[in-house]
């Protein structure tokens, strides 16, 4: 995540503005949950956006200057999601 968003700034000039998007859900009862799905998901919804957030705030901290935005999961249209892996993420971000 570092290479990109270093990449970003040289390409850019700065980062004034992160929103952290992406992510999937699963949808199933925990006892059904494999464990590599449910490591996934933490990794792309969790740990993805701490990437990313660690990447770009020093210069943002440098400069005084800059906006996080995170949008849980849970925040999608597509309806109700069931799971508890995702329910878990969302206070974590």
């Amino acid at each position: 995540m570092r290479d990109v968003a270093r990449a970003a700034q040289d390409r850019f000039g700065t980062i004034d503005v992160l929103v952290n998007n992406a992510g999937h859900g699963y949808r199933g009862a925990v006892e059904e949950a494999d464990e590599d799905p449910a490591q996934e998901l933490f990794a792309t919804n969790f740990f993805g956006p701490v990437a990313l957030i660690q990447a770009v705030l020093p210069a943002m901290r440098e400069r005084r200057s800059g906006t996080i935005v995170n949008i849980p999961q849970l925040s999608d249209r597509s309806g109700p999601i069931r799971g508890e892996q995702v329910r878990a993420l969302a206070p974590a971000i």
